[in-house]
Parts: structure tokens; sequence; C-alpha cells
């Protein structure tokens, strides 16, 4: 998977996605990975990648750059932002709100999040 993040990153720089080595970082120990961590696939070809309930109240998605801005990437936002609400209420998390964060300038990702609801912060 680092090695897909890292070609992402290599093609279309810090928008939609983030540095190789802090993907083990992002996915907390403390949680079967299999409920925090979904891989998206088309076909054999690696597309996405979503990291929930991060803090215990936010998430990532990681997307090819070919996909950025379509309705397979608001999928993706969309299921993420799902399983981080979920899992939430499962453990009765103190926040209010699911948070997901987008680096400065990327109006694309801040425009697809806004499409969910999402406002922002800060």
């Amino acid at each position: 998977m680092r090695q897909v993040v890292a070609e992402w990153r290599h093609r279309a720089g810090f928008m939609g996605t983030c540095h190789a080595g802090e993907i083990a970082g992002r996915i907390s120990a403390q949680q079967p990975v299999a409920e925090l961590v979904r891989i998206w696939e088309d076909g054999r070809r690696i597309v996405g990648l979503e990291i929930n309930h991060r803090f215990g109240c936010a998430f990532d998605v990681f997307t090819d750059p070919t996909l950025r801005g379509s309705l397979s990437e608001l999928a993706m936002l969309e299921s993420a932002y799902a399983t981080t609400s979920r899992r939430m209420s499962e453990h009765g998390s103190q926040e209010s709100v699911v948070v997901s964060d987008v680096v400065e300038g990327d109006a694309l990702r801040a425009e697809m999040l806004s499409r969910l609801g999402f406002e922002c912060y800060r």
C-alpha cells in the first residue's frame, strides 16, 4: 500500500494523498485493522485507501489521482463517513461530529466533502 500511495503522491503532489511513510502511523494499533481500513480496488488495481475512526472521530481517504472528483471518490468519502460515524456510536464517543482534514488549497476535496454536508472548521 505504501508503494501505491507513493506513486499517487509522485503523480499528484500533496492533493488527495499523504507521505507513504505516514500510512502505518495513521492506523490505530488499538483496534482491529480490518474494521478500520478499506482498500478500494478496480479489478486488480488499487484505487483508494480509507482509514476510519482516527482519533475516535476522524477519517482519511486517499484516492488514485485519476479518480479525483469522481463518483468513485465520493463513494469512498461516503463509506468512510458512515463507518466512522457508526464506530463513534458503537464506542460511545464524546465527539459530536465526524472530521476529515483537507490539504490547504485542495478545493476539489473540500467541494466533495461539502456535498456530504461537511463544513470548514479551520
